[in-house]
């Protein structure tokens, strides 16, 4: 099953998605408990529009593996983008639920809420997964954004900088941090994040 899984990545990663359910339907005969499969199968049936079919194969991996936290993302990410929001969020909440304690679960319903635009119970969220990991850079880069989308640049630059300080040359925070400050105006800020996001 391996050397048709591998063979499968690559098919997804040049968009031959026909291909990459055929060798991913071989290695699954072989492996069927393997959730990682069927998350595959996952991303190709998206990538061919077949969205009832993606869906079955996130529920299938998440039946195998209910802590799949990439497969859970991905899934819940799928129904936002099929204009099923109430569901997403649902889902979410739920896996948060049986998760209450897990940083990957909490991730997940905050960037639920936050794309329901819940601003104020995404924020919640997020400080809640600072208190499950001080030193969460996702964390702050999240609460970032949601301050700027809020119309609160100087809370989004203060809370971009802490998790800037947690991984510093991360391309997309300095980036983020550049946006911000060509937002105000302010070109020379702007003009050193965007080079630091180059080096």
């Amino acid at each position: 099953p391996a050397a048709h899984y591998l063979i499968a990545t690559i098919d997804l990663g040049s968009h031959q998605f026909d291909q990459a359910i055929s060798e991913l339907q071989i290695a699954q005969k072989s492996a069927p408990n393997d959730p990682l499969i069927y998350v595959n199968m996952a991303y190709a049936y998206a990538g061919m529009k077949k969205f009832p079919e993606a869906e079955k194969m996130f529920q299938q991996a998440l039946k195998l593996a209910p802590n799949y936290d990439q497969a859970m993302m991905a899934y819940v990410g799928l129904l936002y983008g099929t204009n099923q929001a109430d569901k997403a969020l649902a889902l979410a909440t739920q896996y948060a639920a049986a998760n209450p304690k897990r940083e990957g679960a909490v991730y997940i319903y905050a960037s639920a809420l936050a794309t329901s635009k819940k601003y104020d119970q995404a924020m919640a969220e997020y400080q809640k997964a600072l208190q499950i990991n001080p030193k969460s850079a996702v964390a702050y880069m999240h609460i970032g954004q949601i301050y700027a989308v809020t119309g609160k640049p100087d809370q989004a630059l203060d809370s971009l900088q802490k998790a800037l300080a947690i991984q510093p040359n991360s391309v997309t925070l300095n980036n983020a941090m550049g946006d911000l400050y060509l937002a105000k105006g302010d070109m020379k800020n702007a003009g050193k994040y965007f080079q630091a996001s180059l080096a």
